[in-house]
């Protein structure tokens, strides 16, 4: 396995995904192949996420591939290939997209424009109202990423909620998945090298609505969304909660 695949989704941390698949990258000496990076971001759009990952033959990682972005995205022989799923409660991701949308992404053209009443619009009808216009689509993307995770074979399942809590555990077992690219299949350098560049990464501070990095902390859906919203959501994620462990 020459390839290493990192399937995500919006609003899980993918960023930072996109930051350490870099960093890894560059320390085993192959080539981080991302959507976000100036490299790739064109190609993969124009092309698939596919395509691209069956017609490079170097060792590379790949990633993050976002549920949805750059379809199709699952290659032809996914066995032949080191998998990661990095999971995210949804309750927690619709909270966070409506934050992103409303206040801190910034407008990028043919990928995220709404107008400035749109966004006025999504503020003034509330959190609640946006949560719940999206939940369909996001349900069909939980479904999709179920399907996927059952499917491929050399999938490391990791959550979002490790990541920011206990970073040290999160990293070793995302790092499993690169074993086979390291010297002597030994990731411990590679571990120290990543544990240090990114050890500031995910220190709590204040709330702020127009920060990228709004609030990190898991469950954050509990202060922010109605009880009816909340119950809401916890029946039509039902599948998606249990498979991935998340209480309701």
């Amino acid at each position: 396995m020459k390839k290493v695949l990192v399937y995500t989704i919006h609003k899980a941390a993918s960023m930072f995904i996109h930051k350490i698949n870099d960093e890894i990258a560059r320390f085993l000496g192959v080539i981080p192949c991302s959507i976000n990076g100036d490299d790739f971001k064109t190609e993969i759009r124009e092309k698939s996420w596919k395509t691209i990952i069956e017609t490079r033959n170097e060792c590379a990682v790949f990633g993050p591939i976002r549920i949805g972005e750059a379809l199709p995205n699952i290659p032809d022989i996914p066995e032949d290939h080191s998998i990661i799923f990095h999971a995210r409660d949804p309750r927690d991701v619709l909270t966070s997209l409506f934050f992103s949308a409303a206040y801190s992404h910034p407008i990028k053209k043919n990928v995220f424009e709404p107008s400035e009443q749109t966004r006025l619009q999504w503020i003034n009808e509330g959190i609640d109202s946006f949560v719940l216009g999206y939940t369909k689509a996001w349900t069909k993307r939980y479904e999709t990423i179920i399907e996927l995770h059952q499917n491929l074979k050399h999938c490391n399942l990791v959550k979002y909620e490790d990541m920011v809590l206990n970073y040290d555990r999160w990293l070793m077992q995302y790092l499993m998945s690169f074993k086979h690219l390291a010297p002597g299949e030994d990731i411990r350098p590679l571990f120290t090298h990543c544990l240090v560049a990114f050890k500031d990464e995910f220190k709590i501070v204040p709330e702020d609505v127009h920060r990228h990095k709004r609030k990190m902390v898991p469950g954050d859906y509990k202060e922010k969304l109605a009880p009816e919203t909340i119950a809401t959501l916890n029946t039509v994620f039902a599948p998606a909660l249990e498979y991935f462990q998340y209480s309701q």
